[in-house]
C-alpha cells in the first residue's frame, strides 16, 4: 500500500481513492440499515394490526371449538351405537312375541297337517 518512494502526488490520489472507496462502502452500509430499519417499522405495523394483534386468542378459541366438537362427534357415535343395538334389540323382542301369537293362532285355526307353523323372520340389513 504505501511505498516510501511514493511521491506526495500519488500518495495523496491513493488515499483519495481509498476514502472514496470507503465512503461507498459507508453508503452501502447505511442503505442497508435504513432497508432493516423500514422492514422492521412494517413487521410492527403487521403485528399491530387487530386480526394479528388477536391471533393467539383467535387461535386457543377454535382450538377448543374443534376440540369440543370432536368430542361430541365421538358421543353421538357412542349413542347412535347404543340406539342401534337397543332398536334391534327391542325390534327382536317384538318379532318373537308376534311369532308366538301366531304360532298359537295357526295351532288354534288350521287344521291340515302339511304345514307345522309359520312365523316372521327379520334380518340384519347389509349397508
Amino acid at each position: 500500500l504505501y511505498d516510501p518512494m511514493m511521491s506526495v502526488q500519488s500518495l495523496r490520489s491513493l488515499l483519495q481513492r481509498k476514502q472514496t472507496d470507503l465512503e461507498k462502502e459507508k453508503a452501502h452500509h447505511l442503505g442497508n440499515i435504513e432497508a432493516t430499519e423500514l422492514a422492521i417499522q412494517e413487521a410492527e405495523a403487521k403485528l399491530a394490526e387487530p386480526n394479528l394483534n388477536q391471533a393467539d386468542d383467535i387461535f386457543k378459541s377454535t382450538f377448543v371449538q374443534l376440540h369440543t366438537s370432536d368430542l361430541v362427534v365421538k358421543d353421538l357415535e357412542k349413542y347412535y351405537t347404543a340406539l342401534e343395538k337397543a332398536i334391534q334389540s327391542y325390534h327382536q323382542e317384538k318379532i318373537q312375541r308376534i311369532n308366538e301369537l301366531i304360532a298359537e293362532y295357526w295351532r288354534q285355526t288350521y287344521r291340515g297337517s302339511d304345514i307345522d307353523s309359520i312365523e316372521i323372520r327379520a334380518e340384519d340389513e347389509v349397508n
